[in-house]
Protein backbone atom coordinates (compact mmCIF):
# COMPACT_ATOMS: atom_id res chain seq x y z
CA UNK A 1 0.00 0.00 0.00
CA UNK A 2 2.71 2.47 0.94
CA UNK A 3 4.76 1.77 -2.17
CA UNK A 4 2.04 1.50 -4.82
CA UNK A 5 -0.73 3.82 -3.62
CA UNK A 6 -1.64 6.19 -6.51
CA UNK A 7 1.10 4.83 -8.76
CA UNK A 8 0.21 4.60 -12.44
CA UNK A 9 -0.92 1.24 -13.78
CA UNK A 10 -1.60 1.28 -17.53
CA UNK A 11 -2.12 5.03 -17.38
CA UNK A 12 -4.46 5.09 -14.35
CA UNK A 13 -3.56 5.82 -10.69
CA UNK A 14 -4.17 2.86 -8.39
CA UNK A 15 -6.32 3.13 -5.26
CA UNK A 16 -5.34 0.48 -2.72
CA UNK A 17 -7.11 -0.20 0.58
CA UNK A 18 -7.99 -3.00 2.94
CA UNK A 19 -11.04 -4.99 1.96
CA UNK A 20 -14.09 -3.89 3.98
CA UNK A 21 -16.50 -6.69 4.87
CA UNK A 22 -18.81 -4.19 6.56
CA UNK A 23 -20.66 -2.65 3.61
CA UNK A 24 -22.43 -0.09 5.84
CA UNK A 25 -19.25 2.00 5.90
CA UNK A 26 -19.63 2.53 2.15
CA UNK A 27 -23.41 2.83 1.91
CA UNK A 28 -23.97 5.25 4.79
CA UNK A 29 -21.13 7.59 3.82
CA UNK A 30 -20.13 8.14 7.46
CA UNK A 31 -16.64 9.63 7.58
CA UNK A 32 -16.65 10.61 3.90
CA UNK A 33 -15.56 14.21 3.22
CA UNK A 34 -15.68 16.31 0.05
CA UNK A 35 -12.71 18.52 -0.83
CA UNK A 36 -13.15 21.40 -3.30
CA UNK A 37 -10.66 23.82 -4.82
CA UNK A 38 -7.70 21.50 -5.20
CA UNK A 39 -4.74 22.75 -7.22
CA UNK A 40 -3.98 20.82 -10.40
CA UNK A 41 -0.69 19.71 -8.83
CA UNK A 42 -2.49 17.74 -6.08
CA UNK A 43 -2.82 14.04 -6.87
CA UNK A 44 -4.21 11.12 -4.89
CA UNK A 45 -0.90 10.41 -3.20
CA UNK A 46 -0.39 13.92 -1.79
CA UNK A 47 -4.04 14.04 -0.76
CA UNK A 48 -3.66 10.76 1.11
CA UNK A 49 -0.44 11.90 2.82
CA UNK A 50 -2.02 15.18 3.95
CA UNK A 51 -5.16 13.65 5.47
CA UNK A 52 -3.80 10.41 6.90
CA UNK A 53 -2.59 12.23 10.04
CA UNK A 54 -6.21 12.58 11.17
CA UNK A 55 -7.11 8.89 11.16
CA UNK A 56 -7.43 5.68 9.19
CA UNK A 57 -8.39 6.31 5.56
CA UNK A 58 -10.58 3.76 3.79
CA UNK A 59 -10.50 5.43 0.39
CA UNK A 60 -8.92 8.52 -1.17
CA UNK A 61 -9.55 9.93 -4.64
CA UNK A 62 -8.88 13.05 -6.72
CA UNK A 63 -11.49 13.20 -9.50
CA UNK A 64 -9.85 13.48 -12.92
CA UNK A 65 -10.78 13.57 -16.59
CA UNK A 66 -8.75 13.32 -19.78
CA UNK A 67 -7.17 16.73 -19.05
CA UNK A 68 -6.15 15.97 -15.46
CA UNK A 69 -7.56 16.94 -12.05
CA UNK A 70 -11.03 18.48 -11.97
CA UNK A 71 -10.19 20.35 -8.76
CA UNK A 72 -12.04 18.25 -6.22
CA UNK A 73 -11.80 14.92 -4.46
CA UNK A 74 -12.93 12.66 -1.63
CA UNK A 75 -11.35 11.20 1.49
CA UNK A 76 -13.29 8.48 3.28
CA UNK A 77 -12.22 8.02 6.91
CA UNK A 78 -13.04 4.95 8.97
CA UNK A 79 -14.73 7.09 11.64
CA UNK A 80 -16.86 10.22 11.79
CA UNK A 81 -14.55 11.68 14.45
CA UNK A 82 -11.54 11.56 12.11
CA UNK A 83 -13.53 13.31 9.38
CA UNK A 84 -14.63 16.04 11.83
CA UNK A 85 -11.03 16.54 12.95
CA UNK A 86 -9.84 16.98 9.35
CA UNK A 87 -12.61 19.46 8.52
CA UNK A 88 -11.95 21.62 11.59
CA UNK A 89 -8.20 21.65 10.99
CA UNK A 90 -8.03 22.20 7.23
CA UNK A 91 -11.20 23.88 6.01
CA UNK A 92 -10.39 27.32 4.61
CA UNK A 93 -6.63 26.72 4.46
CA UNK A 94 -4.18 27.10 1.59
CA UNK A 95 -2.93 24.02 -0.24
CA UNK A 96 -0.15 24.77 -2.72
CA UNK A 97 -1.18 28.45 -2.55
CA UNK A 98 -4.79 27.64 -3.43
CA UNK A 99 -7.67 28.10 -0.99
CA UNK A 100 -9.68 24.94 -0.41
CA UNK A 101 -12.91 24.06 1.42
CA UNK A 102 -13.88 20.82 3.13
CA UNK A 103 -17.21 19.46 4.28
CA UNK A 104 -19.02 16.21 4.96
CA UNK A 105 -20.08 14.50 1.75
CA UNK A 106 -23.80 14.91 0.99
CA UNK A 107 -25.89 12.92 -1.43
CA UNK A 108 -27.80 14.61 -4.25
CA UNK A 109 -31.06 14.24 -2.33
CA UNK A 110 -29.56 15.83 0.80
CA UNK A 111 -28.19 18.79 -1.21
CA UNK A 112 -31.53 19.25 -2.98
CA UNK A 113 -33.47 19.38 0.31
CA UNK A 114 -30.92 21.80 1.78
CA UNK A 115 -31.23 24.14 -1.24
CA UNK A 116 -35.02 24.13 -0.94
CA UNK A 117 -34.85 25.02 2.76
CA UNK A 118 -32.38 27.85 2.04
CA UNK A 119 -34.60 29.21 -0.74
CA UNK A 120 -37.65 29.22 1.53
CA UNK A 121 -35.63 30.91 4.29
CA UNK A 122 -34.45 33.62 1.87
CA UNK A 123 -38.01 34.27 0.74
CA UNK A 124 -39.16 34.70 4.35
CA UNK A 125 -36.38 37.08 5.37
CA UNK A 126 -35.36 39.02 2.27
CA UNK A 127 -37.99 41.08 0.40
CA UNK A 128 -37.89 41.03 -3.39
CA UNK A 129 -38.35 44.38 -5.13
CA UNK A 130 -39.73 45.03 -8.60
CA UNK A 131 -38.65 48.04 -10.66
CA UNK A 132 -41.71 49.57 -12.34
CA UNK A 133 -41.16 52.27 -14.96
CA UNK A 134 -43.09 54.14 -17.65
CA UNK A 135 -45.86 54.83 -15.13
CA UNK A 136 -48.41 57.59 -15.81
CA UNK A 137 -47.22 60.76 -14.07
CA UNK A 138 -50.65 61.06 -12.44
CA UNK A 139 -50.26 57.68 -10.72
CA UNK A 140 -50.14 57.81 -6.89
CA UNK A 141 -48.44 55.39 -4.50
CA UNK A 142 -51.87 54.16 -3.41
CA UNK A 143 -52.74 53.32 -7.02
CA UNK A 144 -49.40 51.58 -7.44
CA UNK A 145 -50.06 49.50 -4.34
CA UNK A 146 -53.60 48.58 -5.43
CA UNK A 147 -52.44 47.62 -8.93
CA UNK A 148 -49.92 45.06 -7.62
CA UNK A 149 -51.62 43.85 -4.42
CA UNK A 150 -53.60 41.02 -6.10
CA UNK A 151 -50.36 39.13 -6.72
CA UNK A 152 -49.29 38.65 -3.11
CA UNK A 153 -48.22 40.26 0.14
CA UNK A 154 -46.71 43.69 -0.55
CA UNK A 155 -44.26 45.13 1.96
CA UNK A 156 -44.05 48.57 0.35
CA UNK A 157 -44.84 50.50 -2.81
CA UNK A 158 -42.92 53.70 -3.50
CA UNK A 159 -42.83 56.22 -6.34
CA UNK A 160 -39.67 58.15 -7.10
CA UNK A 161 -40.42 61.88 -7.03
CA UNK A 162 -38.70 65.15 -7.77
CA UNK A 163 -40.04 68.43 -6.35
CA UNK A 164 -43.15 66.52 -5.26
CA UNK A 165 -43.91 65.27 -8.79
CA UNK A 166 -43.70 61.64 -9.90
CA UNK A 167 -40.72 60.79 -12.10
CA UNK A 168 -42.68 57.98 -13.77
CA UNK A 169 -41.05 55.03 -12.03
CA UNK A 170 -41.01 53.33 -8.64
CA UNK A 171 -40.51 50.10 -6.69
CA UNK A 172 -42.89 47.47 -5.34
CA UNK A 173 -41.47 45.15 -2.67
CA UNK A 174 -43.00 41.68 -2.21
CA UNK A 175 -42.38 39.30 0.67
CA UNK A 176 -41.59 36.32 -1.60
CA UNK A 177 -39.79 35.77 -4.89
CA UNK A 178 -42.69 33.73 -6.28
CA UNK A 179 -45.17 36.61 -5.80
CA UNK A 180 -42.74 39.10 -7.35
CA UNK A 181 -42.07 37.00 -10.45
CA UNK A 182 -45.80 36.38 -10.96
CA UNK A 183 -46.53 40.11 -10.74
CA UNK A 184 -43.72 40.91 -13.16
CA UNK A 185 -44.90 38.37 -15.75
CA UNK A 186 -48.50 39.66 -15.65
CA UNK A 187 -47.88 43.41 -15.34
CA UNK A 188 -44.92 43.79 -17.69
CA UNK A 189 -46.28 45.34 -20.89
CA UNK A 190 -49.68 46.21 -19.34
CA UNK A 191 -50.96 49.46 -20.92
CA UNK A 192 -52.05 52.09 -18.41
CA UNK A 193 -53.21 55.53 -19.62
CA UNK A 194 -51.60 54.86 -22.99
CA UNK A 195 -48.25 53.89 -21.44
CA UNK A 196 -46.92 50.32 -21.52
CA UNK A 197 -45.48 49.45 -18.10
CA UNK A 198 -42.03 47.89 -17.86
CA UNK A 199 -41.74 45.65 -14.79
CA UNK A 200 -38.52 43.82 -13.94
CA UNK A 201 -36.66 42.47 -10.93
CA UNK A 202 -34.78 45.36 -9.37
CA UNK A 203 -31.03 45.61 -10.01
CA UNK A 204 -30.34 45.15 -6.28
CA UNK A 205 -32.02 41.73 -6.28
CA UNK A 206 -30.24 40.70 -9.49
CA UNK A 207 -26.87 41.69 -8.02
CA UNK A 208 -27.65 39.82 -4.78
CA UNK A 209 -28.57 36.67 -6.73
CA UNK A 210 -25.36 36.87 -8.76
CA UNK A 211 -23.29 37.48 -5.62
CA UNK A 212 -24.80 34.44 -3.89
CA UNK A 213 -23.99 32.28 -6.93
CA UNK A 214 -20.40 33.54 -6.90
CA UNK A 215 -20.12 32.85 -3.17
CA UNK A 216 -21.41 29.30 -3.60
CA UNK A 217 -19.01 28.60 -6.49
CA UNK A 218 -15.92 30.13 -4.87
CA UNK A 219 -15.53 27.50 -2.16
CA UNK A 220 -12.30 25.46 -2.19
CA UNK A 221 -9.98 22.99 -0.20
CA UNK A 222 -6.39 21.82 1.03
CA UNK A 223 -3.74 18.99 1.14
CA UNK A 224 0.01 19.26 1.72
CA UNK A 225 1.34 22.58 3.05
CA UNK A 226 -1.40 24.47 4.90
CA UNK A 227 -1.43 28.14 5.83
CA UNK A 228 -4.17 29.99 7.70
CA UNK A 229 -6.31 32.13 5.46
CA UNK A 230 -9.00 34.69 6.16
CA UNK A 231 -11.93 34.17 3.77
CA UNK A 232 -13.48 37.26 2.22
CA UNK A 233 -17.13 37.68 3.16
CA UNK A 234 -19.28 39.76 0.88
CA UNK A 235 -21.60 42.08 2.77
CA UNK A 236 -25.21 41.67 1.78
CA UNK A 237 -27.34 44.79 1.78
CA UNK A 238 -31.06 44.29 2.07
CA UNK A 239 -32.64 47.54 0.95
CA UNK A 240 -36.25 48.09 1.83
CA UNK A 241 -38.15 51.07 0.38
CA UNK A 242 -39.40 53.63 2.83
CA UNK A 243 -42.95 54.86 3.40
CA UNK A 244 -44.52 51.44 3.69
CA UNK A 245 -48.23 51.54 2.91
CA UNK A 246 -50.45 49.76 5.45
CA UNK A 247 -53.26 49.11 2.95
CA UNK A 248 -55.44 46.05 2.56
CA UNK A 249 -54.90 43.96 -0.59
CA UNK A 250 -57.67 44.21 -3.18
CA UNK A 251 -58.94 41.72 -5.73
CA UNK A 252 -57.63 41.56 -9.26
CA UNK A 253 -61.00 42.74 -10.54
CA UNK A 254 -60.84 45.88 -8.40
CA UNK A 255 -57.25 46.50 -9.47
CA UNK A 256 -58.25 46.15 -13.11
CA UNK A 257 -61.01 48.73 -12.60
CA UNK A 258 -58.53 51.14 -11.06
CA UNK A 259 -56.22 50.75 -14.05
CA UNK A 260 -59.09 51.23 -16.50
CA UNK A 261 -60.19 54.44 -14.77
CA UNK A 262 -56.67 55.88 -14.94
CA UNK A 263 -56.44 55.33 -18.71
Amino acid sequence: MDSLMCQDLLGRPMRIMFSQRDSTLRTTGVGNIFIKGLASSIDGGSLYDSFSIFGKILSCKVVCDAHGSKGYGFVHFATFEAAEKAIKALDGMLLDDQLVSIGHFKTFQERHVEQQVMAQDNERHYPVSLYVCNLPYSFSEQQLYRAFSPFGSIISAKLMKEAGRSRGFGFVSFSTLNDATTAASVMNGRVVAGRALRVTLSRHNEQKTQAEKQDSSSESLPAGRFTSAVPQVQKRLDVQPENQLALQPVSRQTAACDLAQSQ
